[in-house]
């Protein structure tokens, strides 16, 4: 009955009309997404049986969200994001249906696949501040942000553990047309849920100029005494730390000896360790220290990768890699719900871009681990890199005392579902 009553206060969020398609929507759309990065990956390496092509589509998508992503936050913070939304999934409906066409006639290449990453890329960094402005908004109030965001998340880490199995089942079936096809209809779906739901007004702020803007964004991130020191490790935990998933091809190969079968399996226990770690933080974690939480969480998850990397067990390392995610997720969730409750709803879309940035900085770090690996060895990468993050959250711990001591409002009673 406890287990019962703490699902049903995990999916408080959803009595919520607005947030509750919003959700659904989320679901549909990042499914899609997942199914393109694996479709994209496994066509390119078809076609050219190179890692380095593989490698090289996973940066070009990356580029756009580090190089653009506040500008994102920028429009989000000037325009209807449910406008932004609408035209971001347009756009990948175009670049999808185009994928699949240029597949199904053989006449795909890399630099095909090079540019329709960027583009799709280019669209995440305009459409991820505008849905991270979005769904407080679709709230009745900020104390609801909390129950919020876990949800939001379990979208994300329940479909990197499905969405790539349908990615290769229907590769295996029919082609990766297909598979962008299907890709496709997850990105219509959120198009179309953007025409159902009803947001509340945000604050209005004076805008100035484009880069006044950005400038502004940043200067205020920047004062923020505990914004600052938030969004510092969460990229410092998105280059040492969630880069490591990019490793464990080599772990599997190199390190455990073991086959893809198995490395289905290190993948499958991350995710499962990040949905574990959601349902924590929403049932155990949420009314504590927000500060304590994600420093410790922090601390935590590179400790985990330092015995991570070293152990020679496979039994053993998925078990680490479970603890890991587990670990991980509470960082990034309650850094999120931080950001989100106490941020200016003028400047939403920007704080939330700059954020958003992590993403593009995970390969970037996965390339850096990869490539230290080539000479010293995957377990001396990881752990290095796990060694430093622990460092990185111990000397912002000890000089971030206004992120140690941040709190938050409690959300009240559920109404009925509505």
């Amino acid at each position: 009955m406890r287990l019962f009553g703490g699902l049903v206060e995990f999916f408080a969020a959803l009595r919520y009309r607005d947030f509750r398609l919003f959700w659904m929507g989320l679901v549909a759309q990042i499914t899609g997404q997942q199914m393109t990065i694996v479709t994209l990956g496994w066509l390119a390496f078809d076609l050219t049986e190179s890692p380095l092509a593989l490698g090289f589509i996973n940066l070009v998508a990356a580029a756009p969200r580090i190089l653009v992503g506040l500008a994102g936050g920028v429009f989000a913070d000037r325009f209807d994001p449910r406008t932004l939304v609408t035209a971001a999934q347009a756009t990948s409906v175009i670049m999808l249906v185009t994928l699949a066409a240029l597949t199904l006639t053989d006449r795909a290449a890399v630099w095909n696949l090079a540019a329709a990453a960027f583009v799709i890329g280019l669209v995440q960094s305009f459409d991820e501040p505008a849905r991270m402005s979005l769904f407080p908004r679709l709230l009745p109030d900020r104390s609801l942000i909390p129950i919020a965001v876990p949800l939001t998340s379990v979208a994300w880490s329940s479909t990197r553990i499905i969405a790539p199995s349908i990615a290769g089942f229907v590769i295996a079936a029919a082609g990766a047309g297909p598979s962008f096809l299907v890709a496709a209809a997850g990105a219509a779906a959120m198009a179309a849920v953007m025409r159902m739901v009803h947001a509340h007004q945000a604050t209005s702020g004076r805008h100035g100029t484009m880069l006044g803007d950005l400038k502004a964004g940043a200067a205020y991130v920047w004062g923020h005494p505990v914004f600052r020191p938030l969004l510092l490790l969460a990229f410092a935990a998105s280059a040492f730390g969630q880069g490591y998933m990019l490793t464990l091809p080599v772990f599997q190969a190199q390190v455990h000896e073991v086959g893809p079968r198995e490395l289905g399996y290190m993948y499958s226990s991350a995710g499962a360790g990040a949905l574990a770690g959601l349902y924590a933080y929403s049932r155990y974690f949420r009314k504590r220290s927000p500060g304590h939480v994600v420093l410790g969480g922090a601390g935590a998850f590179g400790t985990m990768l330092v015995v991570f990397a070293i152990t020679p067990w496979f039994e053993a390392a998925l078990v680490l890699l479970f603890i890991a995610a587990s670990v991980g997720v509470l960082q990034i969730t309650t850094g999120q719900v931080i950001l989100q409750t106490l941020v200016d709803d003028s400047l939403r879309g920007r704080v939330m871009a700059l954020y958003g940035i992590q993403w593009g900085v995970l390969p970037v770090g996965g390339a850096l681990m990869n490539g230290v690996a080539q000479g010293t060895g995957a377990p001396i990468a990881v752990a290095g890199a796990g060694a430093l993050l622990l460092a990185i959250a111990a000397v912002i711990a000890a000089r971030g005392p206004a992120l140690r001591a941040v709190t938050l409002p409690q959300a009240g009673p559920s109404p009925a579902w509505a």
